[in-house]
Formats: C-alpha cells, sequence, structure tokens
C-alpha cells in the first residue's frame, strides 16, 4: 500500500501500529512465530524480524527485491535451525 507499516490486530479487533516508515522496505511478506513477525521487503530485499516492542534486528538481504511472500519451513531433526523461503518478482526465483 505504500504506507511502509506492520500492524498488529488485538483479539478484541482493535488495530495498532507495531512498526512504520520506509526503512521497513515496503514489508510485503509476514511470519508470526513464537510471538515475533518475521518480514521481508519489496522495495530492498530485506529479511528482519519485528519484536512485540516494535524494534528490529536484521537478519539478511535477498540478492534482487520485490520479495513477496515468506514462509518458514520446520528443522528437520532436533536442533537445526528452521529455513526460509521468499519469492522474489525481481530475481524470478525463491531465496
Amino acid at each position: 500500500t505504500g504506507t511502509d507499516a506492520v500492524w498488529k490486530v488485538d483479539a478484541d479487533g482493535r488495530l495498532t501500529k507495531l512498526a512504520s516508515g520506509e526503512a521497513l522496505g515496503q514489508p510485503n511478506g509476514l511470519v508470526v512465530h513464537q510471538g515475533s513477525v518475521y518480514v521481508v521487503g519489496w522495495r530492498d530485499g530485506a529479511f528482519y524480524r519485528l519484536e512485540r516492542d516494535g524494534s528490529r534486528l536484521d537478519l539478511g538481504r535477498a540478492p534482487k527485491a520485490q520479495l513477496d511472500g515468506l514462509v518458514r519451513v520446520p528443522p528437520q531433526e532436533p536442533g537445526e535451525p528452521p529455513f526460509w523461503l521468499a519469492s522474489s518478482w525481481q530475481g524470478q526465483c525463491l531465496y
């Protein structure tokens, strides 16, 4: 929408802004996991995590931008990390 914001919907249906600003890179793919929101950006190809207080932790950046969608693939073995998939219109691929 060009608003560069991530919103939270409370149990009672109330909307509150979790984070906003151009630094979010037009968030366009979201996954909520264990209280954090994982995000990919359309404009800049960024992959980051938003905490409940709206703070951001950068996790990486795709070689091409226009990321559209994000999927968390659970670990296959105990102790292994999950992996993430994001599609890129600009790169015409999955990262």
